[in-house]
Parts: structure tokens; C-alpha cells; sequence
């Protein structure tokens, strides 16, 4: 027996994955497969949202509010974007569509017109963009802190156009591009005094975080060591 209700659909797509496996090698390509999917789903899971499937290259997720699938999409690609600094001279293109409204609930899927909406939206979307609904738009309202810029009639194959915006999000190239949009206390936000050597694995993730606070998100980053490793410093 199904249920039915008011949900958000989103779906997530890697542009080009075909040419990925050509230029790389199937072996490779599975492994940055992989990954991609590990940091989705990190992302997934710190902003509330539940796996529904995955199809091929692509997952759909659900989200109880708008805003929630907002911030999610956002995540996402902040962590595809860490994923392709970590990468050496791969990188991958993810496009997300998002869409709201009542749906039915069968045997762990999603069903009604915001999935097939989701879908159509996402096929449309650039590599690295994030086209919603605009009835997600109306629905996040003031709850969400992402700008959101109307496109227009977006085609979807077989229903009415939707009208779509896109949630404007900024990708960041380097690590030294990371501009400090929220100030840190002067005793902590002091240059470096030595380099920094080693622990890459750690430096990525606080810069993850961080740039996912300067996206609205709220994040807590604990640095523990042994007395004198410089934690308090770094």
C-alpha cells in the first residue's frame, strides 16, 4: 500500500561520462565513479536528504523541504569540485535538477510529476549547474540563503515547459582563490608562519567546510594533537 504526499525530487547526472571512460580507461573511470558517488552521498547525509536509487551515472534523492534539496545540490557540487582539485588532470562535470510537489510513495520510490519534472530539469542543466522548479523557489523562500536566477521555459519532452531558475553557486579553482566571507577572531586569523607539510587528506576537508559555510551552510571542524603539534595555530 503507497502513500502519498508533498516532497522535493532531486536528480544528479556526470556530463560526458562516456568520454570519461574512453579518456581514462574503465578501470579508472569506475574508481572516479566511486568517489563521486562517496561524496554525494556525504553531502546527502549532512543536509537531511534520503537516497532513493541510482540510475547508471546518476542518483535521485528526496528531500522533505526546498530548501534542504537547495543547500543538498549545492554540497554536492562543492564536493565534486574538492573531488576534481584532489583529481590529477580529471575532472568531472555534474549537473542537478530539482523539482517540488505532491507524489506518491511505492516500494521505496518516488512517483508523480515532480520526479518526471526533476528528471526533464536535470537532462537540461549544464555540467556544474543547478536548474529548480520554480515552484522551489516559492517553496525555500526566505529559508534558503542561495540566490536563485530566473532562466525561463525550460522544454521537458512529453508535459507543459517548466519554468526553471538556477541556484547561482560559485566553483572555486584553487584553494588560494578561498576568499574569507565570514572573519575569523584576530588571536586565530593571523599568516602562516612556517609551511605546511603533509596531512592534504585533512587541509581539504576544513577548506570544504569552509567554503560550504561561505555557501550558507553551518559546519563545526574540530583539530585535536598532541601538545605543541601546532593544532591551536592551525
Amino acid at each position: 500500500m503507497g502513500t502519498s504526499g508533498l516532497v522535493t525530487i532531486l536528480f544528479t547526472d556526470l556530463v560526458g561520462s562516456t568520454a570519461l571512460s574512453q579518456d581514462v580507461g574503465d578501470a579508472a573511470a569506475d574508481d572516479l565513479r566511486r568517489e563521486h558517488f562517496t561524496v554525494l552521498r556525504q553531502a546527502i547525509c549532512r543536509t537531511g536528504g534520503t537516497e532513493v536509487k541510482s540510475i547508471g551515472d546518476a542518483l535521485m534523492v528526496s528531500y522533505p523541504a526546498a530548501a534542504d534539496a537547495i543547500a543538498g545540490a549545492v554540497a554536492m557540487q562543492y564536493g565534486v569540485d574538492a573531488q576534481n582539485r584532489r583529481a590529477a588532470g580529471t575532472r568531472l562535470a555534474m549537473r542537478v535538477g530539482i523539482s517540488a510537489g505532491d507524489a506518491s510513495f511505492e516500494d521505496g520510490d518516488w512517483f508523480g510529476t515532480p520526479v518526471v519534472e526533476a528528471s526533464r530539469l536535470c537532462a537540461a542543466a549544464e555540467g556544474d549547474q543547478i536548474l529548480v522548479s520554480d515552484i522551489v523557489r516559492v517553496l525555500a523562500g526566505s529559508r534558503t540563503e542561495h540566490e536563485l536566477r530566473l532562466v525561463g521555459d525550460v522544454d521537458a519532452k512529453g508535459m507543459e515547459a517548466i519554468t526553471a531558475c538556477e541556484v547561482v553557486w560559485t566553483r572555486l579553482a584553487d584553494e588560494g582563490d578561498v576568499e574569507r566571507a565570514v572573519p575569523l577572531p584576530p588571536v586565530i586569523d593571523q599568516g602562516d608562519m612556517f609551511a605546511f607539510v603533509g596531512r592534504e587528506a585533512e587541509r581539504d576537508a576544513v577548506v570544504d567546510a569552509w567554503k560550504e559555510v561561505e555557501a550558507g551552510a553551518r559546519r563545526v571542524v574540530l583539530v585535536a594533537g598532541e601538545p605543541g603539534t601546532g593544532a591551536t595555530s592551525r
